[in-house]
């Protein structure tokens, strides 16, 4: 019953975002979604994703909320365990929908390297995988920091990636070789191992 009572709001939704590109209806929308997924989170209760995601497919609309927006419904494709599904929306997206030209990308791999790692063919698994490391490096090496500080977000995700295919031994010791890089940030790029090690453990 709330699934079909929410299909009735979510067409409504829709509708009026298309036709007017509403900030403040697709901001209502978004923070909708926002609530069945804090919802989701108390009770574990799947409903409240597809709830969410039907909130989400109207901000898409709006400019004001699409990035964040696409943001929120991948996050749903992963905690469904949906990776087919999940990689095939990202697909439908251009790269000016995210913040980094690699994330589309990123994401595409991410969830297509999930899919191949549930039927344990570790050799597509790493290959999806090793074409985002490669990105997101060539992203950095681009850009040319000088600072860690400078594009944390971009060294988290290479490091995240590379952590789904090499184990932790490696994954510490390229993290020491980037303090070396930068010894004015070795407290955050210290932080950013702990995180990224302890991930793999758990």
């Amino acid at each position: 019953m709330k699934i079909q009572l929410l299909l009735v709001v979510y067409i409504v939704c829709l509708y009026s975002c298309k036709a007017q590109q509403s900030k403040t209806t697709c901001e209502l929308n978004y923070e909708k979604a926002k609530t069945e997924l804090g919802q989701f989170s108390k009770s574990s209760n799947t409903d409240y994703l597809k709830a969410a995601q039907l909130f989400l497919d109207s901000s898409l609309y709006c400019n004001e909320t699409r990035k964040r927006s696409i943001q929120r419904k991948i996050q749903i494709f992963y905690m469904q365990k949906a990776y087919k599904e999940g990689a095939m929306f990202v697909d439908t997206l251009k790269n000016s929908d995210f913040e980094f030209e690699y994330e589309k990308q990123m994401y595409k791999n991410d969830l297509t390297g999930l899919q191949y790692a549930e039927i344990n063919d570790i050799k597509k698994r790493d290959s999806a995988y090793n074409v985002s490391i490669t990105n997101i490096q060539n992203y950095i090496d681009k850009n040319k920091y000088t600072k860690f500080s400078a594009d944390t977000a971009a060294f988290y995700s290479l490091y995240y990636t590379k952590s789904k295919i090499f184990d932790t031994i490696r994954i510490s010791n390229d993290i020491n070789v980037l303090k070396q890089k930068f010894p004015n940030d070795k407290a955050a790029i210290d932080r950013m191992k702990e995180i990224i090690i302890e991930s793999m453990i758990h």
